[in-house]
């Protein structure tokens, strides 16, 4: 297969929003344990309980953090575009499929191109960008199996933009 048939590649979610979602995970930590303190000291400082407290935090900690680290993955095989998002280096979930055939828009993620998305009604607007004013965000517009319209909002480099564009150069805006 030549450079172009196949693509993959992975953004790292940053910026403020992972910075709030680890700070809220790290106080729900903190009062998780203080609940247990508290219990602990109404029985007179019971260091079972303080214990008890610190496993169950420890436990809960072990299989929640990973939820604070999220990473989104492109992958373009013979025009299907597949976008999954990885958590914590450790579980993947597919988010979606799209059949680049079926792509009615294909362009940057300019104002005017958002309001033509928005003009389409779309069912669902599916972000998969590091942060908020991420560089060379572009936006897929598709209808699923179902009919309904879609909106995925991703970043792309230039190899992506040059496989995009030859999957499906009728709806591709430069």
């Amino acid at each position: 297969m030549s450079e172009l048939q196949t693509y993959e590649t992975v953004v790292k979610c940053q910026g403020k929003g992972t910075l709030l979602r680890k700070l809220a995970w790290i106080l729900g930590y903190v009062i998780l344990f203080s609940l247990f303190f508290v219990w602990s000291a109404s029985q007179g400082l019971s260091l079972p309980i303080l214990v008890l407290g610190a496993l169950i935090t420890g436990g809960f900690f072990l299989f929640t953090w990973k939820y604070a680290e999220i990473e989104y993955e492109y992958s373009l095989v013979a025009n299907t575009f597949t976008l999954s998002k990885i958590y914590g280096k450790q579980r993947r979930k597919s988010i979606c499929e799209i059949d680049l055939k079926r792509a009615r828009l294909i362009a940057p993620c300019t104002e005017e191109y958002r309001k033509e998305a928005e003009r389409m009604n779309p069912e669902q607007v599916i972000q998969a960008i590091s942060k908020e004013d991420a560089p060379n965000r572009w936006l897929i517009l598709w209808d699923d199996e179902e009919d309904n319209t879609l909106v995925l909002i991703l970043e792309a480099n230039d190899r992506l933009l040059r496989a995009l564009r030859r999957e499906n150069p009728r709806v591709f805006k430069a």
